[in-house]
């Protein structure tokens, strides 16, 4: 990982550090990202705060500012005397599963993290302690903990890495079935964009600490341009993380008695197999037109939760007769009746004054692009065009 991230400092145990006010202001930097981001985390507006995914926020900051912290208090002579156990420097190994957890609370709230999903971190934050005291696993100048922490890294960040990405696919089809409007805080496209930051960081850890030494004699440390690039590319990594922990709002609201409501599990194997109702059509059909009649589809920010608690209804209900009784998600549903509006007023005359964004507005969009994307995928022609051609 990051140079911050080794046992015994930025550049190991041997020589005199290279570059150290150029990691010392990285190590500043990061703190201060980190501090300020811990801060507007804290700081949420009481409508976003949720009580378990801020504490898993929290902690992570605290782990990313840890390698840094460490790093300043070393070079202060402030860690003299502490033994090394007590100083987890082999912290950065925790970052997959924490990454996981949190986008595992992000994308299944209603479901309570699984004391299996923590035994991994506990079980690396034991081997992070006792890494000073490893014996060396090759024969090479780096010191053996440094090669241990490397290959355990790679190995827990590529497989955090893909239970990540699946996370990712299952909530992809899941958030459809419970937003009206999609951005790309629901969406998490920017945890992606994370997740090939933390992957390229694993192969950066695989040359530069497993393949490099064993091809290679011994190391007295990185020269200094090197050290810089290195330090710079963990600051970028610092700056995302906890970016993202600070702007990340909740994607699924808050149930009648303030739990968290989001997607059901998609399977447990000691549940039993549920058995699908018989569907009654004049359900569908009473769903339908309060709906329409009420012109529901208008608020922006309609959710399937939302909806149900109108309708006086569970929200497996909806989500199930529109799902089979109308064969649409509840996204596809919810927007198409937004396209039949908004063609209702580009064809009307009273209208004609009206730029194409205030239409979509009216019609219960927020998104201009998502209004004129939606549009072409209903109609084949943007809005733009229908309004032309309805002319």
């Amino acid at each position: 990982m990051p140079p911050f991230a080794g046992p015994g400092g930025p550049h190991g145990p041997m020589g005199p550090p290279i570059g150290m006010h150029s990691l010392n202001f990285v190590a500043i930097m990061g703190l201060t990202i980190v501090g300020f981001s811990a801060l507007l985390v804290l700081i949420k507006p009481s409508s976003e705060k949720r009580r378990q995914l801020d504490l898993l926020a929290i902690l992570w900051l605290v782990m990313l500012a840890h390698p840094m912290a460490h790093s300043l208090l070393r070079q202060t002579g402030a860690l003299q005397g502490i033994p090394r156990w007590v100083q987890i420097l082999g912290m950065p190994m925790l970052y997959g599963p924490m990454f996981y957890l949190y986008v595992r609370e992000l994308v299944s709230p209603s479901q309570s993290i699984r004391i299996r999903e923590w035994l991994p971190l506990a079980a690396l934050a034991i081997f992070a302690i006792f890494v000073p005291y490893l014996p060396p696993l090759f024969q090479s100048g780096r010191p053996g903990p440094a090669r241990w922490v490397g290959i355990v890294d790679v190995s827990v960040a590529v497989a955090y890495s893909v239970a990540v990405f699946r996370l990712l696919r299952s909530h992809k089809t899941k958030v459809l079935e419970y937003h009206s409007s999609i951005d790309e805080q629901k969406r998490l496209t920017s945890v992606y964009v994370l997740l090939a930051m933390f992957v390229t960081s694993s192969f950066y850890v695989i040359i530069n600490r497993i393949i490099s030494p064993i091809g290679g004699g011994p190391e007295a440390g990185p020269p200094g341009a090197k050290a810089e690039w290195h330090s710079s590319g963990f600051l970028i990594l610092i700056m995302a993380f906890s970016l993202f922990l600070a702007r990340q709002r909740p994607i699924y609201g808050e149930g009648p008695e303030g739990a968290e409501s989001g997607p059901e599990p998609d399977s447990d194997d000691d549940a039993p197999e549920r058995v699908p109702r018989a569907l009654d059509p004049a359900e569908v059909r009473s769903l339908s037109q309060m709906v329409e009649s009420q012109k529901l589809y208008l608020d922006a920010e309609l959710t399937l939760e939302e909806l149900a608690r109108i309708l006086g209804k569970t929200r497996h209900t909806v989500s199930d007769v529109l799902n089979r009784g109308l064969n649409k998600s509840f996204y596809q549903y919810i927007n198409g009746l937004r396209i039949d509006h908004a063609q209702e007023l580009l064809m009307d005359s009273r209208y004609e004054d009206w730029p194409v964004m205030r239409i979509g507005l009216e019609a219960g969009f927020n998104s201009k692009a998502t209004f004129n994307r939606l549009f072409k995928e209903y109609t084949g022609k943007t809005p733009v065009e229908y309004r032309r051609r309805a002319a």
